[in-house]
């Protein structure tokens, strides 16, 4: 009885430890999910010379989701119904803000055949943490003009 006791103390200590590790994860995972999609767009634009697109399914929120998306046959047109790769949506308790200019106002970012973000001028970035804020867990992913992505540990911003 002691032991199932002991035990039972443990489990209530270590609980919030497992909640911490697991809300670590989930943001682990979803910005190195973005991550590896971003740079599956760029790889894809410069292998086919020919711009790719990673299109948000809701311009207004890339939490709940993206696919990238290449013009197949080159007449200017990128059909989103033919998705090279698909990004899931956040899980609710992750919360996904995006600051980048206004190419994101149409719900995409675009890469040049030369890898490169288009328009040149452009930036992207995502934060991606713990919906509530209430953890400092946060992982901002990125692209520079050049297109290269990088991810980092930062501090909500909440």
């Amino acid at each position: 009885m002691v032991v199932i006791a002991i035990a039972g103390i443990l489990a209530a200590i270590a609980a919030p430890s497992f909640q911490e590790l697991i809300l670590r994860n989930s943001v682990a995972a979803q910005a190195g999910q973005l991550a590896k999609g971003l740079r599956f767009a760029r790889s894809e634009a410069i292998k086919r010379s020919a711009p790719v697109r990673v299109v948000a399914v809701d311009p207004a929120d890339w939490g709940r989701g993206w696919r990238v998306v290449a013009d197949t046959d080159r007449d200017n047109s990128f059909a989103a119904e033919e998705p090279l790769f698909q990004g899931e949506s956040a899980p609710p308790r992750l919360a996904v803000a995006t600051a980048a200019t206004h190419q994101l106002a149409n719900g995409y970012l675009a890469f040049t055949a030369l890898g490169a973000l288009d328009p040149l001028s452009d930036s992207f970035a995502v934060l991606i943490s713990a919906a509530d804020c209430r953890s400092d867990v946060a992982i901002q992913v990125s692209v520079n003009t050049a297109g290269a992505v990088a991810t980092h540990h930062t501090s909500c911003l909440g």
